[in-house]
């Protein structure tokens, strides 16, 4: 088996980041069919701006962990995940990690597209593409298919650094059977989703505080009440007033979301899982996530092709 990258390896260090829509001088990203850049960003990194692009932004975390924030609600998003963002979409982002994150954009104008796909997918398939481009949307990965996402990011990538005589032609055909991978094979993500416009500091802290701490078995009302400085009871009002989830629903939905990719993308035991995940109980975390997803977690695994007996692949 090919030796993984580092992606330090693919890294090009940059003194300064400015607007997006300035990464390459002379050619900014909105006039580009296909475009890709890799940059590290700081532990406590916040884009103070909102901005939108003409063309497709495919958004992957390579390292680390940060909110991306699309059209004022945001998303949680891990090593290994990858957010698509329609053209026109109002996005920015923030980083909570304590290490440097490393994450790569590449960017399609899907006008050019079009005819490329036309030629690799039906005619039914296109059309669903066309709904994909047009839909923001977090993906996970089994780590199998993320190994293919970062080649054919590599491929983009050389092939705009030395290009040739018909690197245009490649970089098109490269960038849609990417593009069609991550319809094919990426696990669209079941968050729930807060929009952040007009929120409370105190309770957008409580909620950066359950998206980053969920796995411990002390997140409860009480700990994260003291640590806002509001009472559990003002707070439980607060909270569910202005996301419209109870401090519970949503503590569990973030716990079940994680343990849900879990199941998908490693061999884990369902047991260890929903203790990694923040249930101190695997028989609660069943009863849960049979509530909010309508089967077992085991059913669950099976139906998308995994076995915890003989993990990735088809289950059997």
């Amino acid at each position: 088996m090919a030796r993984r990258r580092d992606p330090k390896e693919d890294v090009e260090k940059v003194r300064k980041i400015g607007n997006a829509a300035d990464m390459l001088p002379g050619a900014p990203v909105d006039t580009m069919d296909v475009y890709t850049e890799t940059l590290v960003r700081t532990p406590a990194f916040y884009m103070p701006y909102e901005h939108t692009h003409s063309v497709l932004e495919c958004y992957y975390l390579r390292q680390g962990q940060c909110i991306y924030i699309v059209n004022g609600a945001f998303v949680q998003l891990k090593a290994g995940d990858l957010m698509i963002v329609a053209p026109g979409d109002l996005h920015n982002t923030s980083y909570n990690s304590t290490q440097p994150s490393i994450r790569t954009t590449v960017f399609a104008n899907t006008d050019k597209l079009s005819p490329v796909l036309k030629t690799l997918v039906s005619e039914s398939d296109f059309r669903d593409l066309e709904t994909f481009f047009h839909t923001s949307q977090k993906y996970v990965f089994r780590e199998q298919d993320r190994a293919t996402l970062e080649l054919f990011i590599r491929q983009i990538s050389e092939e705009q650094t030395s290009p040739g005589p018909h690197s245009q032609a490649r970089l098109l055909m490269t960038a849609g059977s990417f593009l069609t991978m991550i319809r094919d094979r990426g696990i669209p993500s079941e968050d729930i989703y807060i929009p952040l416009k007009n929120l409370e500091p105190k309770i957008q802290q409580a909620i950066h505080m359950i998206d980053t701490g969920y796995a411990s078995f002390d997140l409860t009302l009480e700990t994260i009440a003291s640590a806002v400085q509001l009472s559990p009871a003002y707070l439980s009002h607060r909270f569910k007033k202005v996301t419209g989830h109870s401090f519970k629903e949503y503590l569990n939905n973030v716990r079940i979301r994680n343990a849900a990719q879990q199941l998908l993308v490693t061999d884990d035991s369902i047991t260890k899982i929903a203790l990694g995940c923040g249930f101190s109980s695997s028989n609660y975390f069943k009863d849960v996530f049979r509530r909010l997803h309508g089967v077992s977690p085991r059913a669950y695994r099976s139906g998308h092709g995994v076995s915890e007996k003989h993990g990735h692949g088809l289950a059997q």
